[in-house]
């Protein structure tokens, strides 16, 4: 197992699992149904046995891909043959697989896009009825629909940002093989009519794919959100005794038709070993009820005891574990969160001026620090867009060893991966969300969908797809120590050319 396996297995409690992609059967016809009825052999499930907590399973292995507009030939639906397809693990960008084409022209030498197709069957016990189960895709590169069972589940557009679909609707259970397609598009210009991105950008599903699967009653989608209230005050006094709370807000989500009573337990675990820490002791909250279809934010203090800090030097990280407990005592759920303790502030001159910081720039934990930083797009050279945590673990060692500090994730949302590893090695991270607005830079980008309504069902009405990329990426993202700054874009023409620029920018 890699290191990124493993750190990430306890990171995030990656409950052993035996998923295995299932080639479709070409004796199956449509007139069999919609379903796949598969051996016990064939049905390799998801898990054996009922989870009583939460469970991110590896969903990257066993599919099978082609390019093409295939649309018409309903790769979509269970009975499809795709026995001819390529068999491929992921993450697979299937660009850098293709030649150089001298007649599609950016910004750079351009290996083609286009679209393509990705299949995946798989086997769902019947002992997970009554469960939420969730597809998570860490990046797709872009415009990519999913269906599952023969039926479109969403769409999503952006090409970086992580999103999510709740299937459990989708889903057949037992010895029926469910088919899950992925259709995607990259309009790489060979048409003449413009290309999607000014770098290379890769094509297809180049992040990790995972499912959750969680009880009726659970923390909700990227759920937990962590905050050191009194760090700052307690450490500035005494840095050689001090205590700091790490206050864990929880939002618990019941769907199911009845209330439920419930507690939550937080424990701060050494990161390294997943031990409970000495530093603090476990905090159990009072009974609340979360009412049927309701969610209901609880909030614990694990209060710390002279805790590491977190920081560019000695980038010290914690996780914090996080359990729904139902009132017989039976965990219904569990998060775990990487953090680090630390604190940072921004001071003008105007602030200096004023007696309101000591001096102007940048603080990290009090101490005044200058940002050594490189931008860094996202692909890794012959591997790609595809990301490795092997691979950036290599370069940001390189970039640390030669003396950097900061990382400007350009112009998009960044990997688990890479997020990992700033966290790892006290890397500060600027995230960025777009490359353009309204305005296009690549006459394919983004800005087609900037400002159109959003159709991801947990999408508010009106709301678009550029709010709802921003909103959903610092729900997952906004408890990483490294990230110290969110930036809405990168060079925005809009910004001097709309006189609604600036609410724009303020809404965002």
């Amino acid at each position: 197992m890699s290191k990124q396996r493993t750190l990430r297995s306890l990171q995030l409690a990656l409950v052993a699992a035996s998923v295995v992609g299932i080639g479709a059967l070409s004796t199956v016809t449509p007139e069999t149904g919609s379903g796949i009825t598969a051996s016990v052999e064939q049905a390799k499930t998801i898990k054996n046995e009922v989870p009583t907590e939460q469970s991110l399973v590896d969903f990257n292995f066993g599919w099978t891909f082609k390019k093409g507009d295939l649309l018409s030939q309903r790769p979509y639906e269970s009975y499809f043959d795709d026995s001819s397809w390529k068999n491929v693990n992921l993450p697979y960008d299937w660009s850098v697989y293709e030649d150089f084409d001298p007649d599609i022209s950016s910004e750079i030498g351009h290996l083609p896009g286009g679209q393509g197709w990705y299949r995946k069957q798989f086997a769902v016990p019947e002992s997970l009825k009554g469960k939420r189960i969730t597809i998570n895709f860490d990046g797709v590169y872009m415009e990519s629909t999913i269906y599952v069972n023969g039926k479109k589940v969403g769409f999503y557009p952006s090409g970086y940002a992580p999103f999510y679909f709740d299937i459990t609707d989708y889903l057949f259970y037992g010895d029926t093989l469910n088919t899950i397609a992925v259709s995607v598009r990259n309009i790489d210009g060979s048409d003449g009519n413009g290309a999607s991105s000014r770098w290379y950008s890769g094509s297809g599903i180049y992040r990790d794919v995972y499912l959750t699967i969680q009880n009726s009653v659970s923390i909700a989608q990227d759920g937990t959100d962590i905050t050191f209230p009194d760090l700052k005050t307690n450490y500035t006094a005494n840095q050689e005794n001090f205590t700091a709370k790490a206050r864990v807000t929880s939002t618990v989500f019941n769907s199911s038709a009845a209330p439920s009573t419930i507690t939550v337990r937080n424990t701060l675990l050494d990161y390294k070993t997943q031990a409970p820490s000495s530093i603090a002791q476990p905090v159990v909250s009072a009974e609340v009820e979360v009412a049927a279809g309701a969610k209901v934010d609880v909030v614990n203090d694990l209060v710390a005891s002279n805790p590491k800090l977190w920081s560019t030097e000695d980038p010290n990280l914690y996780t914090v574990k996080t359990e729904v407990i139902a009132a017989d005592g039976t965990v219904l759920d569990t998060q775990y969160d990487r953090i680090g303790f630390r604190f940072f502030d921004w001071y003008t001159m105007k602030d200096v001026q004023d007696g309101e910081g000591p001096a102007e720039g940048f603080f990290l934990n009090g101490v005044l620090t200058k940002f050594n930083g490189v931008c860094m797009h996202h692909d890794q050279g012959s591997l790609g867009a595809n990301s490795y945590y092997d691979a950036v673990y290599r370069q940001m060692t390189t970039m640390k060893a030669m003396g950097v500090n900061a990382i400007r994730i350009t112009h998009n949302p960044a990997s688990s991966e890479l997020l990992q590893i700033c966290d790892e090695l006290g890397l500060l991270t600027i995230e960025e969300f777009f490359d353009s607005w309204y305005s296009a830079k690549a006459s394919q980008d983004f800005h087609r969908f900037f400002e159109v309504e959003s159709t991801h069902p947990d999408a508010q009405k009106g709301e678009t797809w550029a709010q709802f990329d921003l909103q959903s990426t610092i729900r997952k993202h906004k408890n990483y120590p490294s990230i110290v700054m969110w930036s809405v874009g990168n060079e925005i023409w809009d910004t001097h050319h709309f006189s609604s620029s600036a609410a724009k920018e303020k809404g965002l």
